[in-house]
């Protein structure tokens, strides 16, 4: 790896060499056996990756698309609620999560938490390439900036803890340092509270970059992340339009049936 890439690890592990050179070593056996390859490959442009899990392509240019090239794929970005916002937003990397538009109760009813697990294992790894391609055109760490938008979240959602843990895990394991800060916007009343029950997840590290904004964010949001409002999605008051996956669809009864009842047709 390169090694910006490898200070990733070194930040994540409170600069300790020993630890962070284990967790880059778990991180690498992890990535072949996840058939990390398989999943991009899945998910999106194919060809930019080996069997273990390593790049073929230069990772100076990252010009892996995100599109469905399987059923799974396209049923998992129905639902899904998260997002990169066009490179030439910012020089950052800015990711998008509509976290209050996920339909969590329909994604466990239908059974679907495996296959979404898979659809935010490619967005980390999308977001730490684009990470990664940034930071060797620049010569120094690049980091993305992740905007949660809770709008629409409700204190029933708090159920759902088990998968945001699970999720919060395979994140801090396997993609160190990729967010630069977390602005939570248009977050609810209750969200102090629902943020003191997720924070004992988090690495030290990410509880320090994140910030709770009300539904007048704009300003903090500028300066937490340098983001001019009007770069942003038009359902955050932006003027950017074509956000891909930005209506998140509700889960249907018998979800999976899909996977079943036709071939993909690319």
């Amino acid at each position: 790896a390169d090694p910006l890439t490898l200070l990733r690890f070194y930040r994540a592990r409170n600069r300790n060499i020993d630890a962070a050179a284990e967790m880059y070593k778990n991180t690498m056996a992890w990535r072949s056996s996840y058939s990390i390859q398989e999943l991009m490959d899945a998910f999106g442009t194919e060809g930019h990756y080996a069997t273990d899990g390593g790049r073929v392509t230069d990772p100076i240019d990252w010009t892996w698309v995100p599109h469905p090239n399987t059923l799974e794929a396209e049923l998992a970005y129905r639902h899904a609620f998260f997002t990169r916002l066009p490179a030439e937003i910012s020089p950052e990397p800015v990711l998008i999560w509509r976290a209050g538009h996920a339909d969590y109760q329909g994604i466990v009813r239908e059974d679907l938490v495996d296959i979404m697990i898979k659809a935010f294992i490619v967005h980390l790894e999308d977001a730490l390439q684009a990470s990664r391609a940034a930071s060797l055109r620049k010569g120094k760490l690049v980091r993305a900036r992740l905007i949660v938008d809770c709008d629409g979240l409700g204190i029933e959602n708090m159920r759902y803890l088990p998968i945001l843990k699970k999720i919060i895990t395979l994140g801090k394991s396997h993609y160190p340092e990729v967010a630069a800060t977390v602005t939570v916007v248009r977050a609810p009343g209750f969200s102090a509270a629902f943020y003191n029950l997720v924070k004992p997840l988090l690495p030290k590290l990410l509880q320090e970059k994140i910030w709770l904004l009300g539904r007048d964010f704009h300003e903090g949001l500028m300066k937490h992340t340098g983001l001019d409002a009007k770069s942003l999605p038009d359902f955050l008051g932006g003027d950017v339009t074509d956000v891909e996956f930005a209506k998140v669809q509700p889960v249907p009864s018998n979800a999976l049936d899909y996977l079943s009842q036709r071939e993909f047709q690319p």
